[in-house]
Protein backbone atom coordinates (compact mmCIF):
# COMPACT_ATOMS: atom_id res chain seq x y z
CA UNK A 1 0.00 0.00 0.00
CA UNK A 2 1.17 3.04 -1.18
CA UNK A 3 2.45 5.99 1.65
CA UNK A 4 0.10 8.39 2.45
CA UNK A 5 0.53 11.63 0.97
CA UNK A 6 0.05 14.79 4.09
CA UNK A 7 -1.91 17.92 2.42
CA UNK A 8 -0.40 20.88 3.37
CA UNK A 9 -2.95 22.89 5.26
CA UNK A 10 -3.10 26.24 3.80
CA UNK A 11 -3.75 29.18 5.93
CA UNK A 12 -7.00 30.78 6.01
CA UNK A 13 -6.13 34.60 6.00
CA UNK A 14 -9.67 37.03 5.46
CA UNK A 15 -8.96 40.57 5.29
CA UNK A 16 -12.64 40.80 6.72
CA UNK A 17 -12.36 38.96 9.65
CA UNK A 18 -9.12 40.09 10.95
CA UNK A 19 -8.62 43.32 10.10
CA UNK A 20 -5.27 44.97 11.16
CA UNK A 21 -6.00 47.91 12.72
CA UNK A 22 -6.74 47.95 16.39
CA UNK A 23 -8.81 51.06 17.78
CA UNK A 24 -7.21 51.91 21.03
CA UNK A 25 -9.47 53.95 22.95
CA UNK A 26 -6.70 56.02 25.16
CA UNK A 27 -3.72 55.49 22.18
CA UNK A 28 -1.84 58.42 24.30
CA UNK A 29 -2.02 56.16 27.29
CA UNK A 30 -0.09 52.60 25.68
CA UNK A 31 3.41 52.68 27.17
CA UNK A 32 6.15 53.85 24.80
CA UNK A 33 7.90 50.18 25.64
CA UNK A 34 5.26 48.34 23.75
CA UNK A 35 6.13 49.87 20.33
CA UNK A 36 7.91 47.81 17.81
CA UNK A 37 10.98 49.47 16.74
CA UNK A 38 10.48 48.43 13.58
CA UNK A 39 7.05 49.66 12.75
CA UNK A 40 6.61 52.20 15.03
CA UNK A 41 3.76 50.50 15.99
CA UNK A 42 2.06 48.61 19.25
CA UNK A 43 3.56 44.89 19.55
CA UNK A 44 1.50 42.71 17.33
CA UNK A 45 2.92 39.11 18.12
CA UNK A 46 5.98 40.05 19.72
CA UNK A 47 9.10 37.95 19.15
CA UNK A 48 11.81 38.58 22.05
CA UNK A 49 15.69 38.10 20.66
CA UNK A 50 18.25 36.99 22.58
CA UNK A 51 19.40 40.25 23.36
CA UNK A 52 16.29 41.27 25.00
CA UNK A 53 14.74 43.08 22.41
CA UNK A 54 11.14 42.19 20.98
CA UNK A 55 9.49 42.85 17.45
CA UNK A 56 6.36 42.17 16.03
CA UNK A 57 6.43 38.84 14.31
CA UNK A 58 5.42 40.39 10.86
CA UNK A 59 8.48 43.04 11.12
CA UNK A 60 11.19 41.18 12.36
CA UNK A 61 11.05 37.79 10.54
CA UNK A 62 11.38 39.61 6.82
CA UNK A 63 13.89 41.98 8.50
CA UNK A 64 16.11 38.84 9.65
CA UNK A 65 15.87 37.66 6.67
CA UNK A 66 18.26 40.15 4.59
CA UNK A 67 19.88 41.41 7.66
CA UNK A 68 20.41 38.48 10.15
CA UNK A 69 21.37 41.65 13.14
CA UNK A 70 19.14 43.38 15.33
CA UNK A 71 17.85 46.73 14.20
CA UNK A 72 18.33 47.95 17.81
CA UNK A 73 21.97 46.98 19.08
CA UNK A 74 23.34 45.44 15.82
CA UNK A 75 24.17 41.57 17.69
CA UNK A 76 23.86 38.90 15.33
CA UNK A 77 21.00 37.21 15.02
CA UNK A 78 18.30 34.68 13.29
CA UNK A 79 14.79 33.47 13.13
CA UNK A 80 15.40 30.39 15.41
CA UNK A 81 16.31 32.41 17.95
CA UNK A 82 13.51 34.13 18.23
CA UNK A 83 10.56 33.59 21.18
CA UNK A 84 7.15 34.79 22.12
CA UNK A 85 6.77 37.42 24.54
CA UNK A 86 3.91 36.37 26.43
CA UNK A 87 4.88 39.31 29.08
CA UNK A 88 4.42 42.16 26.70
CA UNK A 89 1.65 40.40 24.81
CA UNK A 90 -0.42 40.50 27.77
CA UNK A 91 0.72 43.91 28.88
CA UNK A 92 -0.58 45.53 25.55
CA UNK A 93 -4.02 43.10 26.34
CA UNK A 94 -5.19 44.95 29.41
CA UNK A 95 -5.45 47.79 27.40
CA UNK A 96 -8.91 49.34 26.17
CA UNK A 97 -9.57 48.65 22.36
CA UNK A 98 -12.98 48.98 20.40
CA UNK A 99 -14.35 46.57 17.78
CA UNK A 100 -12.57 46.88 14.50
CA UNK A 101 -16.53 46.95 12.89
CA UNK A 102 -17.52 50.01 14.83
CA UNK A 103 -18.29 51.77 11.80
CA UNK A 104 -20.94 48.78 11.08
CA UNK A 105 -22.72 49.41 14.74
CA UNK A 106 -21.08 47.19 16.60
CA UNK A 107 -20.48 49.63 19.91
CA UNK A 108 -17.89 46.74 21.85
CA UNK A 109 -15.61 48.53 24.19
CA UNK A 110 -12.94 45.84 25.98
CA UNK A 111 -9.73 44.82 26.92
CA UNK A 112 -7.61 43.79 24.03
CA UNK A 113 -6.96 40.30 25.05
CA UNK A 114 -10.87 39.55 25.04
CA UNK A 115 -11.21 41.06 21.31
CA UNK A 116 -10.62 37.69 19.67
CA UNK A 117 -13.08 36.11 21.49
CA UNK A 118 -15.69 39.00 20.53
CA UNK A 119 -15.17 39.03 16.52
CA UNK A 120 -16.18 35.63 16.93
CA UNK A 121 -19.68 36.68 18.58
CA UNK A 122 -19.81 40.26 16.92
CA UNK A 123 -23.13 40.18 15.14
CA UNK A 124 -22.01 42.78 12.13
CA UNK A 125 -18.72 40.88 11.42
CA UNK A 126 -18.52 40.92 7.63
CA UNK A 127 -16.67 37.28 7.45
CA UNK A 128 -19.73 35.95 8.99
CA UNK A 129 -22.34 37.30 6.87
CA UNK A 130 -23.31 35.97 3.49
CA UNK A 131 -21.26 37.65 0.18
CA UNK A 132 -24.34 39.58 -1.01
CA UNK A 133 -25.27 40.65 2.43
CA UNK A 134 -21.25 41.40 3.17
CA UNK A 135 -21.24 43.71 -0.10
CA UNK A 136 -24.04 45.49 1.00
CA UNK A 137 -23.64 46.63 4.60
CA UNK A 138 -19.50 47.45 3.85
CA UNK A 139 -20.97 49.74 0.67
CA UNK A 140 -23.14 51.50 2.80
CA UNK A 141 -21.49 52.05 5.97
CA UNK A 142 -19.76 55.24 6.94
CA UNK A 143 -16.01 55.26 7.41
CA UNK A 144 -14.78 55.88 10.63
CA UNK A 145 -12.26 59.66 10.86
CA UNK A 146 -8.97 58.81 9.98
CA UNK A 147 -6.59 58.65 13.03
CA UNK A 148 -3.03 59.61 12.94
CA UNK A 149 -0.82 56.74 13.42
CA UNK A 150 0.64 55.83 17.08
CA UNK A 151 4.01 56.49 17.10
CA UNK A 152 6.35 55.86 20.26
CA UNK A 153 7.77 58.34 22.49
CA UNK A 154 11.22 56.89 22.65
CA UNK A 155 13.15 59.06 20.23
CA UNK A 156 16.60 56.82 21.26
CA UNK A 157 14.79 53.32 19.58
CA UNK A 158 14.52 54.55 16.24
CA UNK A 159 17.91 56.63 16.31
CA UNK A 160 19.64 53.19 17.30
CA UNK A 161 17.82 51.31 14.40
CA UNK A 162 17.96 53.24 11.77
CA UNK A 163 14.52 52.14 10.32
CA UNK A 164 11.77 54.71 10.86
CA UNK A 165 12.02 58.40 10.59
CA UNK A 166 9.73 60.84 11.16
CA UNK A 167 7.93 62.80 14.51
CA UNK A 168 8.26 60.57 17.61
CA UNK A 169 5.32 62.76 19.49
CA UNK A 170 1.98 61.20 20.72
CA UNK A 171 -1.08 63.20 19.68
CA UNK A 172 -3.96 61.92 20.97
CA UNK A 173 -6.01 62.61 23.75
CA UNK A 174 -7.02 60.87 26.95
CA UNK A 175 -10.50 61.69 25.90
CA UNK A 176 -13.24 58.32 24.64
CA UNK A 177 -15.13 61.28 23.44
CA UNK A 178 -12.78 61.66 20.33
CA UNK A 179 -13.80 57.33 19.76
CA UNK A 180 -16.25 57.29 16.50
CA UNK A 181 -19.47 56.84 17.51
CA UNK A 182 -21.02 53.52 16.80
CA UNK A 183 -23.97 54.40 14.05
CA UNK A 184 -27.24 52.01 14.09
CA UNK A 185 -26.68 48.41 12.07
CA UNK A 186 -27.80 48.53 9.01
CA UNK A 187 -31.32 47.55 8.62
CA UNK A 188 -31.18 44.81 6.46
CA UNK A 189 -28.46 43.26 8.97
CA UNK A 190 -30.88 43.67 11.83
CA UNK A 191 -33.74 41.96 9.56
CA UNK A 192 -31.24 39.43 8.66
CA UNK A 193 -30.14 38.74 12.36
CA UNK A 194 -33.74 38.45 13.75
CA UNK A 195 -35.28 36.23 11.04
CA UNK A 196 -34.82 31.93 10.77
CA UNK A 197 -32.96 30.54 8.16
CA UNK A 198 -36.02 30.08 5.64
CA UNK A 199 -36.41 34.32 6.10
CA UNK A 200 -32.51 34.96 5.59
CA UNK A 201 -32.30 32.91 2.70
CA UNK A 202 -35.57 35.00 1.31
CA UNK A 203 -33.57 38.66 2.28
CA UNK A 204 -30.73 37.39 0.49
CA UNK A 205 -31.99 36.42 -2.91
CA UNK A 206 -33.73 39.87 -2.62
CA UNK A 207 -30.63 41.73 -1.82
CA UNK A 208 -29.15 40.06 -4.85
CA UNK A 209 -31.65 40.09 -7.45
CA UNK A 210 -34.35 42.14 -6.60
CA UNK A 211 -35.22 45.68 -7.49
CA UNK A 212 -38.04 48.26 -6.19
CA UNK A 213 -40.62 49.40 -8.54
CA UNK A 214 -41.91 52.96 -7.72
CA UNK A 215 -43.92 55.44 -9.78
CA UNK A 216 -42.46 58.57 -11.01
CA UNK A 217 -44.84 61.26 -11.32
CA UNK A 218 -43.88 63.84 -14.17
CA UNK A 219 -45.51 67.42 -14.68
CA UNK A 220 -46.98 68.34 -17.90
CA UNK A 221 -46.68 71.27 -20.00
CA UNK A 222 -49.78 73.18 -18.32
CA UNK A 223 -48.53 72.21 -15.18
CA UNK A 224 -50.90 69.28 -14.68
CA UNK A 225 -49.63 65.62 -13.94
CA UNK A 226 -49.26 63.31 -16.67
CA UNK A 227 -49.35 59.91 -17.21
CA UNK A 228 -46.84 57.87 -14.68
CA UNK A 229 -44.01 56.55 -15.87
CA UNK A 230 -42.58 53.35 -14.04
CA UNK A 231 -39.20 53.91 -12.89
CA UNK A 232 -37.15 50.99 -11.34
CA UNK A 233 -34.36 51.44 -8.72
CA UNK A 234 -31.87 48.90 -7.73
CA UNK A 235 -31.34 48.38 -4.38
CA UNK A 236 -28.20 50.01 -3.04
CA UNK A 237 -25.37 47.63 -2.01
Amino acid sequence: MPPRKSRARKPVQDSVEEPEERMFVNPSTVSPHLFCPICQEPFVHPMRAPCGHSFCKTCIEPWLKTNPICPVDRKGIHIGSLHHDFIVESMIGDYTVACPWRSLGCDFIGPLHSLPTHKKQCLVNPGTMPPVLREHALATSQPPPKRMALTSQSPSTSQESGVVDGDDSVVFSDDEDNLPPAPPPNLLLRLYHNSDTQSRDLLCDFIGTSSVVLPSPRLSRGGGMRARRRTTYRLPR
